[in-house]
């Protein structure tokens, strides 16, 4: 369940992704290198991660960006470069394939109600976007790695 609280602290954390962020330069590094055009960022909060992209790397064509988040639909910073989707992942149709996908920091919001549950939807999330990246494609995850403090509930 999405609350509207952990939406606005998401904005607000989105801000500090810019050109100078080192994970920011090594995607850019890695799309400028190999030839990867086009991308999607799920997840992608205000647009300011896909944007210093696109400022990084001036090849890009452009690069699609998804979040369920009100916050971030209100608070998007637009670049000639980004297009901010009005669809959720799970409903975006498999239209179009991308050279790159990024998925920064989301997997831990996509949570069911035991261990099990959460992982298949986690690996559904993860094949769906492999299915989406062209043949050369990449597709970066950053995610936080932690233990559950309570027993594992399998």
């Amino acid at each position: 369940m999405r609350q509207e609280a952990s939406d606005s602290k998401f904005v607000e954390w989105s801000k500090w992704r810019s050109i100078e962020s080192w994970d920011t330069q090594a995607i850019a590094e890695f799309t400028e290198k190999n030839g990867l055009l086009t991308g999607l960022d799920i997840g992608g909060g205000i647009g300011t991660f896909a944007n210093a992209i696109c400022d990084l790397n001036k090849n890009i064509e452009f690069i699609d960006i998804i979040d369920p988040s009100v916050d971030a639909h209100e608070n998007f910073v637009n670049h000639p470069k980004t297009n901010l989707l009005k669809t959720t992942f799970e409903l975006m149709p498999q239209k179009r394939s991308y050279d790159f996908i990024t998925i920064n920091l989301v997997c831990h919001h996509i949570i069911d109600e035991t261990n099990k549950s959460t992982i298949e939807r986690q690996l559904a999330l993860l094949k769906k976007a492999r299915s989406l990246l062209s043949e050369k494609g990449f597709l970066f995850v950053e995610e936080n790695i932690y233990e559950s403090y309570f027993s594992p509930d399998s």
